[in-house]
């Protein structure tokens, strides 16, 4: 059982921040191996800075205070998603040993060493920064412990009724000098004082916290503003925020190195951006105007597709790339065309695109799969004919063991869905014939966002909601999510998350597989949620009467849709649910977003990714139901009239 952080550091429940950092201090003097020579005087002091990093945290504190834990923690380090265990020699840099740490903190000084050094020295820090932030400025905080001021004493290291005094041992000249016969003669030597360390001075009554030092290990937080087109490495320099001096010496300073995190759509170089786009053959080959997004929120950015534009050709777009450092200028943005073509195409594209190949006098290959003369197979009433299956859905149907006079739902090209029977087998391929072609009605598509969430969760949500019919999911990096996932990690999840749902969906008999997304961060999901009909977000502090029914009826209001036409997403958290933040976020993305209740114990579980598209999907189908019977009873109600007046006529002909 995980132990009580407040019982680690010796506090209650209700210290104040101020409480917290002296007993973190006070523990730190205790358990440090440095000073306890303990055999789990290491695990002692981890435990320690764990529970400091989360107490220490406002918003870590109360959500332990909470519910037990802080959710979202990555693997390693601290469980609580912090810093983990501080080790102040590499948190002051080389030259600075565990063992001159302690000496100056804790008051001892080895033998013969240089003379205590009384200023502070500099300290070094990296911060993560996205290219918006880059192009637009930004204000970082950042987090960090470093030697601070004694807030007791103020930096002086005296306590009450302290004072300087000239060190006794050295007589103020902070050398002890020893000489020691020989029989060749008198030796002398000069050591460094160990009792003031070289300073020539020690403190008669030293403050109590710091032990006469003027400075405590802390936790700093210290606002960073990053310029406008700031480099990948260049560096920020904060004066006095480094390690402070000794007796009030001058501090060091803060020394921030800016790291720039790879865009997903753009690519920096040097002052220019790089963007990809897609054209049809045809905008290519006639030429065309897209539109694509800039890199400053809400910019778009023209592109002018030259007549006869060629695959990997790059247009040049001016004044839309990165703005240059400290410059109201910018560079320019390069456009890499992608020359896309069309993997499916109508009838009557095909007629158009033959034409052209003959006007062109190219040839152009006439034959199709059986799959792709389905259709005309159907309008024909052909008799039967050989259905090659793929290897995977051969496989599925092994595993049914589909015998003679069976059916099954046959897919074309055209996307034009079929009811087959199965005639007979010949050499394991099904001879078929089609029993009818099936209306594709028009129904709602529900997407499920779902937080990333750990072991095999993801699977089992995904298998049982596209039994339910859920049409996409689109898996998302939140805060508490405990997963992390790399760039190779992400690709082979995604491919492993796509088979499930294939697999779900042919033994559910649905109609299409789902898509399934690779894994996307809070940006991304925003701006893919900007065109649904309605976006219910499910979290746990939302009000008790955000139903369902409510936000799906405000969505299909305020967009104008039918139930039938409704393109519907829910968002579900990993198991410590959404931030508030997240949540914010997400119902700032679309006016049609709203807040939805299932209750915590839902959405806590497994099952929550289950249930909220299993009672979406349930209400959309209660809505549809509802909007036919209407019409149904209009439809009687005219008719009704209609022969009402009919009637009426043939009565006064007859007259």
């Amino acid at each position: 059982m995980a132990k009580d952080l407040y019982e680690v550091l010796g506090v209650s429940r209700e210290a104040t921040e101020d409480e917290i950092k002296k007993a973190f201090r006070r523990r730190a003097r205790e358990l440090h191996p440095d000073v306890n020579k303990a055999p789990d005087a290491e695990d002692q002091f981890k435990e320690l800075n764990e529970a400091y990093d989360v107490l220490s945290d406002a918003q870590k504190r109360s959500a332990y205070d909470r519910f037990g834990t802080v959710p979202g923690a990555a693997g390693g380090g601290s469980p609580y998603g912090g810093g983990g265990y501080v080790d102040f020699e590499d948190l002051f840099g080389g030259g600075f040993g565990m063992g001159d740490i302690f000496s100056s903190f804790f008051g001892g000084q080895a033998a013969g060493r240089a003379p205590m050094r009384k200023e502070g020295r500099d300290m070094g820090v990296g911060l993560r920064l996205t290219l918006e932030e880059v192009a637009a400025g930004a204000k970082k905080e950042i987090v960090y412990d470093r030697l601070a001021p004694c807030p007791d004493c103020e930096g002086s290291g005296l306590g009450p009724d302290g004072r300087e005094i000239s060190c006794p041992d050295c007589h103020g000249q902070g050398r002890v000098v020893t000489i020691q016969h020989t029989f060749l003669g008198d030796m002398q030597t000069a050591t460094t004082c160990k009792t003031c360390g070289g300073t020539g001075h020690t403190i008669e009554n030293p403050c109590p916290e710091c032990e006469g030092q003027g400075r405590v290990p802390d936790r700093q937080r210290v606002t960073v503003e990053v310029p406008v087109g700031i480099r990948d490495a260049q560096q920020l320099r904060l004066s006095g925020f480094g390690e402070a001096g000794m007796h009030g010496a001058r501090p060091g300073d803060l020394i921030v190195t800016c790291r720039i995190q790879p865009h997903e759509f753009f690519e920096r170089d040097g002052d220019n951006l790089h963007a990809r786009a897609n054209v049809s053959i045809v905008q290519a080959t006639l030429g065309a105007e897209i539109e694509i997004d800039g890199i400053f929120e809400d910019e778009k950015v023209q592109v002018r597709i030259p007549e006869g534009c060629q695959n990997e050709q790059v247009v040049r777009v001016k004044g839309f790339g990165m703005p240059k450092f400290r410059s109201e200028s910018r560079g320019d943005m390069y456009v890499h065309v992608n020359v896309v073509v069309p993997k499916k195409v109508t009838k009557k594209q095909r007629e158009l695109l033959e034409k052209l190949a003959e006007e062109l006098g190219e040839d152009v290959a006439d034959e199709r799969t059986p799959l792709q003369k389905l259709r005309v197979l159907a309008d024909e009433g052909a008799p039967t004919f050989p259905l090659r299956l793929s290897p995977d859905d051969a496989k599925h149907a092994r595993v049914l063991r589909l015998a003679p006079g069976e059916h099954i739902a046959v897919v074309d090209a055209a996307q034009d869905y079929f009811e087959c029977e199965i005639a007979a087998f010949d050499d394991a391929v099904p001879v078929v014939r089609i029993a009818q072609r099936l209306d594709d009605e028009e129904r709602p598509l529900v997407m499920l966002v779902q937080g990333l969430a750990k072991g095999d969760k993801m699977e089992t949500v995904i298998r049982h909601a596209t039994e339910l019919g859920v049409s996409a999911f689109v898996p998302m990096a939140c805060e508490r999510s405990i997963v992390r996932l790399d760039a190779r990690k992400a690709a082979a999840r995604t491919q492993r998350w796509r088979a499930i749902a294939k697999s779900a969906a042919m033994q559910s008999g649905q109609r299409v597989c789902p898509e399934v997304g690779e894994p996307m961060a809070l940006a991304d999901v925003c701006a893919s949620l900007a065109h649904a009909t309605a976006v219910l977000v499910c979290w746990e502090e939302a009000p008790l009467d955000a139903r369902i029914e409510k936000a799906l009826e405000r969505g299909l209001r305020l967009d104008r849709a039918l139930p039938e036409n409704a393109r519907i997403a829910v968002v579900v958290g990993p198991e410590g649910g959404l931030s508030r933040s997240e949540a914010d976020a997400l119902l700032a993305c679309n006016p049609r977003a709203s807040l939805v209740s299932l209750g915590s114990s839902i959405l806590r579980t497994e099952t929550a990714g289950i249930v909220a598209p299993a009672l979406v999907l349930h209400e959309l189908g209660r809505m549809m139901h509802d909007a036919r019977e209407a019409q149904e009873r209009t439809s009687a109600h005219v008719e009704s009239r209609r022969e009402e007046a009919g009637d009426a006529c043939e009565a006064g002909g007859q007259s």
